[in-house]
């Protein structure tokens, strides 16, 4: 009936004429895994998005993960391939180790949007809660609006926080959020849990709770 992570397990099995008169059990351990996900629903949806200043902003943020075309930062260096621009070469480097290396440039991320999930209440509750979000952020992503989501991690007892650029990464955020489904009180106070420079704050939640809006209103005070 609602979206999440169903984890299947084999403990035991056994081996059967077709008939089913005789069986005997498996001597070796079979015990075996599979998770299956179920997604939330994801509604249409027009959103009008405007410019706003981050008065708490500590500069321009890069992603660790994704190159770009900022000529002004470089995220990493790689070996030449076949189709790369001869303007990209690190020639001193190349000529030191012997080969073409080619500078990957950085990508900035004017993300300043983030969702805070607090998994607070049933379990129908928190379904349409994560079709609201899954909603939201995949009308941000279709129109090239990067933002971040930030949820509860019961297993790693963290709270882990993702940066949404493109489509293609939102497939693995719904698998880590699915997986890490907690109804646990979130511990805003962990050092660097949050990210910093944000202009806006959307605190997901089945039901507010005072703790978190305080957490959010010290570190976020112009948000």
């Amino acid at each position: 009936r609602a979206c999440g992570q169903l984890l299947c397990r084999m403990e035991r099995a056994w081996v059967s004429d077709y008939l089913g008169l005789f069986s005997l059990p498996l001597l070796h351990n079979p015990r075996q895994e599979a998770a299956a996900f179920f997604w939330p629903a994801v509604h249409p949806l027009v959103l009008e998005l405007q410019e706003s200043s981050v008065p708490d902003s500590e500069g321009e943020r890069y992603s660790q993960t994704k190159p770009g075309d900022d000529p002004t930062e470089l995220f990493a260096l790689r070996d030449w391939r076949e189709g790369d621009r001869l303007s990209r070469i690190h020639w001193k480097l190349s000529q030191k180790l012997g080969r073409p290396l080619v500078k990957e440039l950085g990508l900035p991320l004017s993300d300043h949007l983030l969702f805070l999930l607090d998994l607070n209440g049933g379990g129908l509750e928190a379904d349409l809660l994560l079709d609201a979000l899954a909603s939201l952020s995949s009308a941000l992503t279709e129109g090239e609006h990067a933002h971040r989501v930030a949820f509860w991690d019961g297993a790693a007892q963290k709270l882990q926080c993702r940066e949404v650029t493109q489509p293609e990464d939102l497939l693995p955020l719904w698998q880590e959020v699915l997986a890490a489904g907690s109804g646990s009180p979130l511990p805003l106070g962990q050092e660097g849990a949050l990210p910093v420079g944000l202009s806006h704050v959307l605190y997901v939640c089945c039901q507010p709770q005072e703790p978190v809006l305080l957490a959010l209103g010290d570190k976020y005070p112009s948000a």
